[in-house]
């Protein structure tokens, strides 16, 4: 659930016990009461050092919810694009990272992906290149996007995840670094904190 590979969007617009299975996940065994609540990604600058983004991830029993905001400034304030992905997850197994840490696989399916842009200037290149099939793009009009071709990075990208919980932190993996299975091989250094 890296912030990295959603970053991309502005761009784009211009231009436990039981059986498992290959993958390591167990079916319903694991518990996963421990993800429940509502976790915050605070206001930070982007790789590219001119934008902004925050997050907020909401697990509810079975299912994840995100709501991303990317800014064109460094300091959240003049927002540039909202994500909202919703998403039903499994935990997998335990592993232990090059680091050393021990990370939990992550596996979600989902259901719904929806893009808004604010800025007049993508909202024209949307409408003028008809994307998704929509012509009618506006500014903070939600968008369905979870079978548009055009952003599967950010839907297929929300897929394979690694997490690693200490305390009130919940860190996702690296998607930089990824093994030959598509599970990040790292942590990110940036982290949710529990809110709720």
């Amino acid at each position: 659930m890296n912030f990295k590979y959603l970053a991309l969007i502005s761009a784009i617009a211009m231009t436990g016990c039981g059986s498992e299975d290959n993958e390591g996940f167990v079916k319903g065994a694991r518990s996963q009461s421990f993800l429940e609540g509502v976790w915050e990604i605070d206001c930070m600058i982007n790789e590219d050092g001119d934008s902004s983004s925050s997050g907020r991830y909401e697990f509810r029993g079975n299912r994840i919810y995100l709501d991303a905001r990317y800014f064109s400034d460094t300091s959240c304030s003049y927002q540039q694009i909202g994500l909202d992905i919703e998403a039903t997850f499994s935990l997998g197994r335990e592993v232990i990272l090059n680091s050393g840490e021990a990370a939990i696989r992550l596996v979600s399916q989902p259901i719904s992906a929806q893009l808004a842009y604010i800025e007049s200037s993508h909202i024209s290149a949307l409408n003028e290149r008809n994307i998704c099939g929509y012509s009618n793009w506006s500014s903070g009009n939600y968008k369905e996007i979870i079978n548009c071709e055009y952003f599967s990075e950010l839907v297929d990208g929300f897929e394979k995840d690694i997490i690693k919980v200490d305390e009130d932190s919940l860190y996702f993996g690296d998607s930089d670094f990824l093994d030959s299975s598509g599970y990040p091989t790292r942590l990110e250094s940036i982290f949710a904190t529990k809110v709720e």
